[in-house]
């Protein structure tokens, strides 16, 4: 048996909505979950899972600490005070669900009782509380035979919620929000709990996971979290989310049992129940998609609709991942991209789904990826470069992908990775050399650049569209070898019908340098292909006064008239 505390140091952040949402998660699955109302000056969780009144004579965990409070004994099976969750909404899991309520906490005599709760007196010499609420978990486990109990605690700091998150827990929710005041009081609170005397005493570590809720998710959220994590002093396993929900605030609704109602919202609680330990919870999730798998070869559409079933009953990476096979196995690409997503949403190291959103994004343009987040591609496909899973085709299109959306810091140090690999050396590829030498160029690692250059001949320069980086890194030192790539590539440009005027203005500059030999060669070669340029061409070239200076000078022609009598 696992006991779960959800506690928060203030209200108003989502902690029992959270409890009720994983104690359905849970039942869900087939495990015995019994819900402990501990927040007995607030109590209500009931409410959540849309169950009647309690019956007149129901009593709940209050009657039961009184009675111990009152006459020092154990006040016996706990049969009196914990009954099935029965509601319209829960139908069927009944036998699954089950509740510790406060207590008749509608009642006038609700309040009186609580008025007589003594703590100091329950855990003085003469009362042993701690024996007390540990042989509480002892029927909880061996009579009532729960598989998880979880824990509504109170909040603020008291010895409610002190027993809930020390004596009583194997692990804690902690709820807050990013106000200074909550912020403070939790990061205090978590430190209580994880140093706590208490547990050492009974020896057990109690595991914190921390829920930030019911804020806007951020643009950047990666960077976010790290910066939260430092504050915080926890680790990113151990820090999760509930971002702000529009449905919320006009009506309370257990997310992981209407699913569609907000999607993100199930998501973010899917991720916060799969980072809790809940190994009872992953082997009942597995018999389920064994059951459904199964039928596949027999009969393939009740396969996929029992499979489709299971992703909106149980939002687990096992299940995403089963869902994600399925779709790529039918070919509904949109459908297993989703699926995949979502897998490594919760399981970031899932091989299969890292392979699915490498080979279809690095297969396609940026243009074609629609609104999907473009860094959390880079991320992942980034994780697979890294441990060795991608091929060299899709390194090198791994290198281009991040060119083309001008990360060039990070194309430069995928290039120069991959050219140092041996698959590399043996496959020499001139894309990978012509990416890294324009990444460098941008970086305006210029040495770099004439190193990349160097390993491809001036033939390649000027199909892969170099030309513009060479002239800038070799005109001062090499310029008799810039000049000769520059008017390779206006030949190229003339019969593409596409002159570069900054092309033509480097190519004047690089010709008018004296040390160059054969000024007057070069001088005749350029005016003879400019003077058979279209037209067109010539006409807006010269729109460039430094253009039109030269042309004026070399008495390039227009039609036999002049440059200066051109009607513009």
């Amino acid at each position: 048996m696992k006991v779960i505390t959800f506690y928060s140091y203030k209200g108003g952040v989502g902690r029992t909505l959270a409890a009720a949402n994983f104690a359905v998660y849970l039942a869900k699955l087939g495990l015995k979950i019994v819900v402990v109302d501990f927040d007995l000056e607030a109590p209500g969780i009931d409410a959540k899972f849309g169950m009647s009144p309690l019956a007149e004579h129901q009593q709940g965990l209050l009657d039961y600490i009184l009675e111990f409070q009152e006459y020092n004994r154990d006040p016996g099976s706990l049969d009196k005070i914990c009954i099935p969750v029965v509601s319209e909404e829960l139908e069927g899991l009944q036998e699954n669900l089950w509740l510790i309520p406060a207590g008749q906490y509608l009642s006038q005599d609700y309040n009186r009782k609580l008025s007589q709760l003594s703590w100091g007196k329950i855990f003085s010499e003469q009362r042993n509380g701690v024996e007390f609420f540990q042989n509480l978990l002892y029927r909880l486990e061996n009579e009532i035979q729960a598989d998880f109990v979880l824990i509504d605690s109170r909040t603020g700091i008291t010895e409610i919620s002190g027993l809930c998150t020390q004596q009583l827990s194997s692990e804690v929710v902690m709820l807050s929000s990013l106000s200074r005041e909550s912020q403070q009081a939790t990061k205090h609170i978590k430190n209580l709990i994880e140093t706590s005397s208490i547990a050492k005493a009974l020896e057990k570590q109690i595991q914190v996971k921390l829920v930030i809720s019911r804020f806007p998710k951020p643009e950047n959220l990666n960077q976010y979290k790290k910066q939260l994590c430092q504050q915080f002093e926890i680790s990113e396993d151990r820090l999760f989310f509930l971002f702000s929900c529009p449905e919320l605030e006009t009506e309370e609704f257990l997310a992981v049992q209407d699913t569609l109602k907000s999607e993100e919202l199930t998501d973010n609680y899917a991720k916060l129940f799969y980072g809790l330990d809940i190994d009872l919870a992953n082997q009942s999730i597995q018999s389920e998609i064994s059951k459904a798998s199964s039928k596949l070869l027999i009969n393939p559409e009740e396969a996929e609709k029992e499979i489709i079933n299971l992703v909106a009953l149980y939002p687990h990476p096992d299940v995403y991942k089963a869902a994600m096979s399925l779709c790529k196995l039918t070919g509904k690409i949109g459908d297993t991209i989703a699926y995949a997503f979502k897998v490594l949403d919760l399981a970031a190291n899932d091989r299969e789904a890292q392979r699915i959103i490498a080979e279809h994004f690095l297969s396609i343009s940026p243009s074609q990826f629609g609104y999907t987040d473009k860094e959390k591609i880079i991320q992942i496909i980034d994780t697979a470069f890294e441990q060795g899973r991608l091929s060299l085709k899709e390194q090198i299109s791994f290198a281009r992908l991040l060119s083309k959306l001008d990360n060039h810091e990070k194309c430069y140090a995928v290039s120069q990775k991959i050219y140092n690999t041996d698959d590399f050396k043996q496959n020499f590829d001139l894309e990978l050399v012509s990416i890294a030498a324009d990444s460098a160029f941008r970086l305006k690692k210029h040495e770099d650049v004439k190193t990349w250059l160097s390993l491809i001949s001036h033939d390649s320069i000027i199909k892969r569209n170099l030309e513009m980086i060479a002239l800038e890194v070799w005109k001062d030192e090499f310029p008799e070898k810039a000049f000769s790539i520059a008017m390779e590539a206006l030949k190229r440009d003339a019969l593409q019908n596409e002159v570069n005027p900054t092309l033509v203005k480097n190519i004047f500059k690089i010709s008018e340098k004296n040390e160059l030999p054969g000024k007057t060669e070069r001088e005749d070669e350029l005016k003879a292909l400019l003077q058979s340029l279209p037209f067109s061409d010539r006409q807006k070239l010269v729109q460039d006064p430094y253009i039109k200076e030269r042309f004026r000078n070399l008495v390039i022609l227009f039609d036999n008239i002049l440059v200066d009598d051109i009607p513009f």
